[in-house]
């Protein structure tokens, strides 16, 4: 261990300066990069067509734009918690348990969920 008079002799490391930064802690740059002309010639905007909603045979909807969070569950409520009375080893129950979680996790996070085809 060391005596305290050793710690007191200690050389201090050399810092390099800090970098000028913004108040969020983003390092500055003096100049901004620039496209060159040549590059603009041949770069143009793309226009990409609105999305829109695709629907089956029946009219419901099957995808939905990616702004509109819907969610399409295929069973109503009611038939939902009659799957879930199966017995554990029919596959019908662990279907019922999927359809509920997705349902949860639907409402929270603030999505729409359409039960068998109408808008509850």
């Amino acid at each position: 261990m060391a005596a305290a008079q050793e710690l007191e002799v200690r050389p201090t490391p050399e810092v390099p300066p800090a970098t000028p930064t913004t108040d969020a802690g983003l390092i500055e740059r003096a100049e901004v990069p620039q496209s060159s002309p040549v590059t603009s010639q041949y770069v143009q905007p793309v226009v990409t067509p609105q999305p829109q909603f695709v629907q089956d045979d029946h009219g419901n909807t099957i995808l939905a734009p990616a702004g509109e969070e819907v969610v399409n569950v295929p069973y109503t409520p009611a038939q939902i918690k009659e799957i879930e009375k199966e017995p554990v080893e029919n596959s019908k129950h662990w279907l019922g348990v999927f359809w509920e979680r997705v349902v949860k996790r639907a409402l929270l996070f603030g999505k729409k969920v359409i039960y068998g085809g109408s808008a509850q």
